[in-house]
């Protein structure tokens, strides 16, 4: 629709077919530039922009189309494979230490109750008593061995591993400084702010290491399943986002070949939509 108006109807009439094409070659054949004919926008395309060229085009396109897939997966993947090694490795490093924290202060708590429970004996040097204590003690689950000593007589009384036993004592501050797997603690006998000796007990640490052994086999096994899942999402997704580009890929190819009115079926209404509804319009 022509109108001197160019307002009168918007959205409605071509601003430019007022245009005089004969003026604007006259003016520039005047400037020295060659005519080399008229045409409309759909033999620009197929004529000025060969077919040869929409062909070498659409070569890019096709492997723009596998690497759109393959980048979507490779992108989510590497995504999930970041989050669930922080989470596995935040998972663990909590579990580690809870379970250090948990060994200590059990250590700690049974050796203090040990003196104290063999206190008396080690005032009277009553040895039946002691080596009763002992072998009840050494009941306890995980206790590897326990000692009482005497500051004046020595080693009083002892039981449990003979080789942890034969080793000599050096009490363990954390978890991190077991060069044997076992925990060493020592707790004072003392009575009135004077000390009359010590005992010394060995917490085995292999329970820990069970645990964290255990915990890093079911987190390995959810977070294969949690990659297969994330993989076929990434294909499922991948496949989606390269459909919509292979519609292009076809719509250009049947531009080369003459099929000036082929229209792309459009699929929702996201940005690929809409590229879609231009290239219908073009």
């Amino acid at each position: 629709r022509l109108s001197a108006d160019v307002l009168s109807h918007p959205g409605e009439q071509d601003l430019t077919a007022h245009v005089n094409f004969t003026a604007i070659q006259t003016a520039g054949e005047a400037a020295g530039l060659k005519t080399d004919g008229f045409a409309s926008q759909a033999q620009f395309l197929t004529g000025r922009y060969g077919a040869a060229d929409i062909k070498r085009e659409l070569r890019l396109i096709r492997p723009f189309c596998l690497r759109t897939r393959q980048r979507t997966r490779q992108g989510a993947c590497g995504i999930e494979i970041a989050l669930l090694s922080l989470l596995i490795w935040s998972s663990l490093e909590f579990l580690k230490t809870s379970n250090e924290e948990e060994l200590i202060k059990r250590a700690a708590t049974t050796a203090t109750l040990f003196a104290t429970t063999t206190k008396d004996a080690v005032l009277t040097t009553d040895v039946a008593s002691l080596e009763s204590f002992v072998k009840e003690v050494l009941k306890n689950p995980g206790l590897v061995y326990a000692r009482v000593i005497s500051t004046t007589d020595g080693v009083l009384m002892q039981g449990g591993d003979p080789q942890a036993l034969a080793r000599v004592f050096v009490s363990d501050s954390s978890h991190q400084k077991i060069s044997d797997g076992v925990f060493d603690t020592s707790a004072k006998i003392a009575e009135g702010g004077v000390v009359y000796g010590r005992v010394e007990i060995g917490l085995s640490s292999s329970p820990i290491q069970e645990v964290l052994a255990d915990a890093r086999k079911k987190t390995s096994a959810i977070a294969a399943i949690e990659m297969a899942l994330t993989a076929l999402f990434s294909f499922a997704l991948g496949t989606y986002l390269t459909r919509q580009v292979k519609g292009f890929t076809d719509g250009s190819r049947r531009l080369a070949n003459g099929e000036l009115g082929y229209q792309i079926e459009v699929r929702g209404r996201d940005e690929l939509a809409q590229a879609t509804r231009a290239f219908n319009d073009m």
